[in-house]
């Protein structure tokens, strides 16, 4: 958390997106995610994610959260965690 904090003081652009180095994305996760959101008027998204072995072989596991979080999830319970 601190390096992320770290970087997240020093980020100038208008979108920050989380990438750790056990993730897999889509090739165009990013463009459609941000499509979304300009196209619904969102500042913030998440989504689910699927669960993957060492050789990104799927384990079949959908990690999911509410359909609406408010700020108060966001603040007192950091929620969503960080489904990006």
């Amino acid at each position: 958390a601190l390096t992320r904090n770290k970087a997240l003081r020093k980020a100038r652009g208008r979108w920050i997106a989380f990438l750790d180095s056990d993730d897999l994305w889509h090739p165009s996760k990013l463009e459609r995610q941000l499509e979304f959101m300009k196209n619904n008027g969102y500042s913030f998204t998440y989504h689910n994610f699927e669960k993957i072995d060492e050789s990104s072989q799927s384990l079949r596991v959908l990690v999911s959260g509410p359909a609406i979080v408010t700020r108060k999830m966001m603040y007192n319970y950091g929620y969503p965690g960080c489904l990006t």
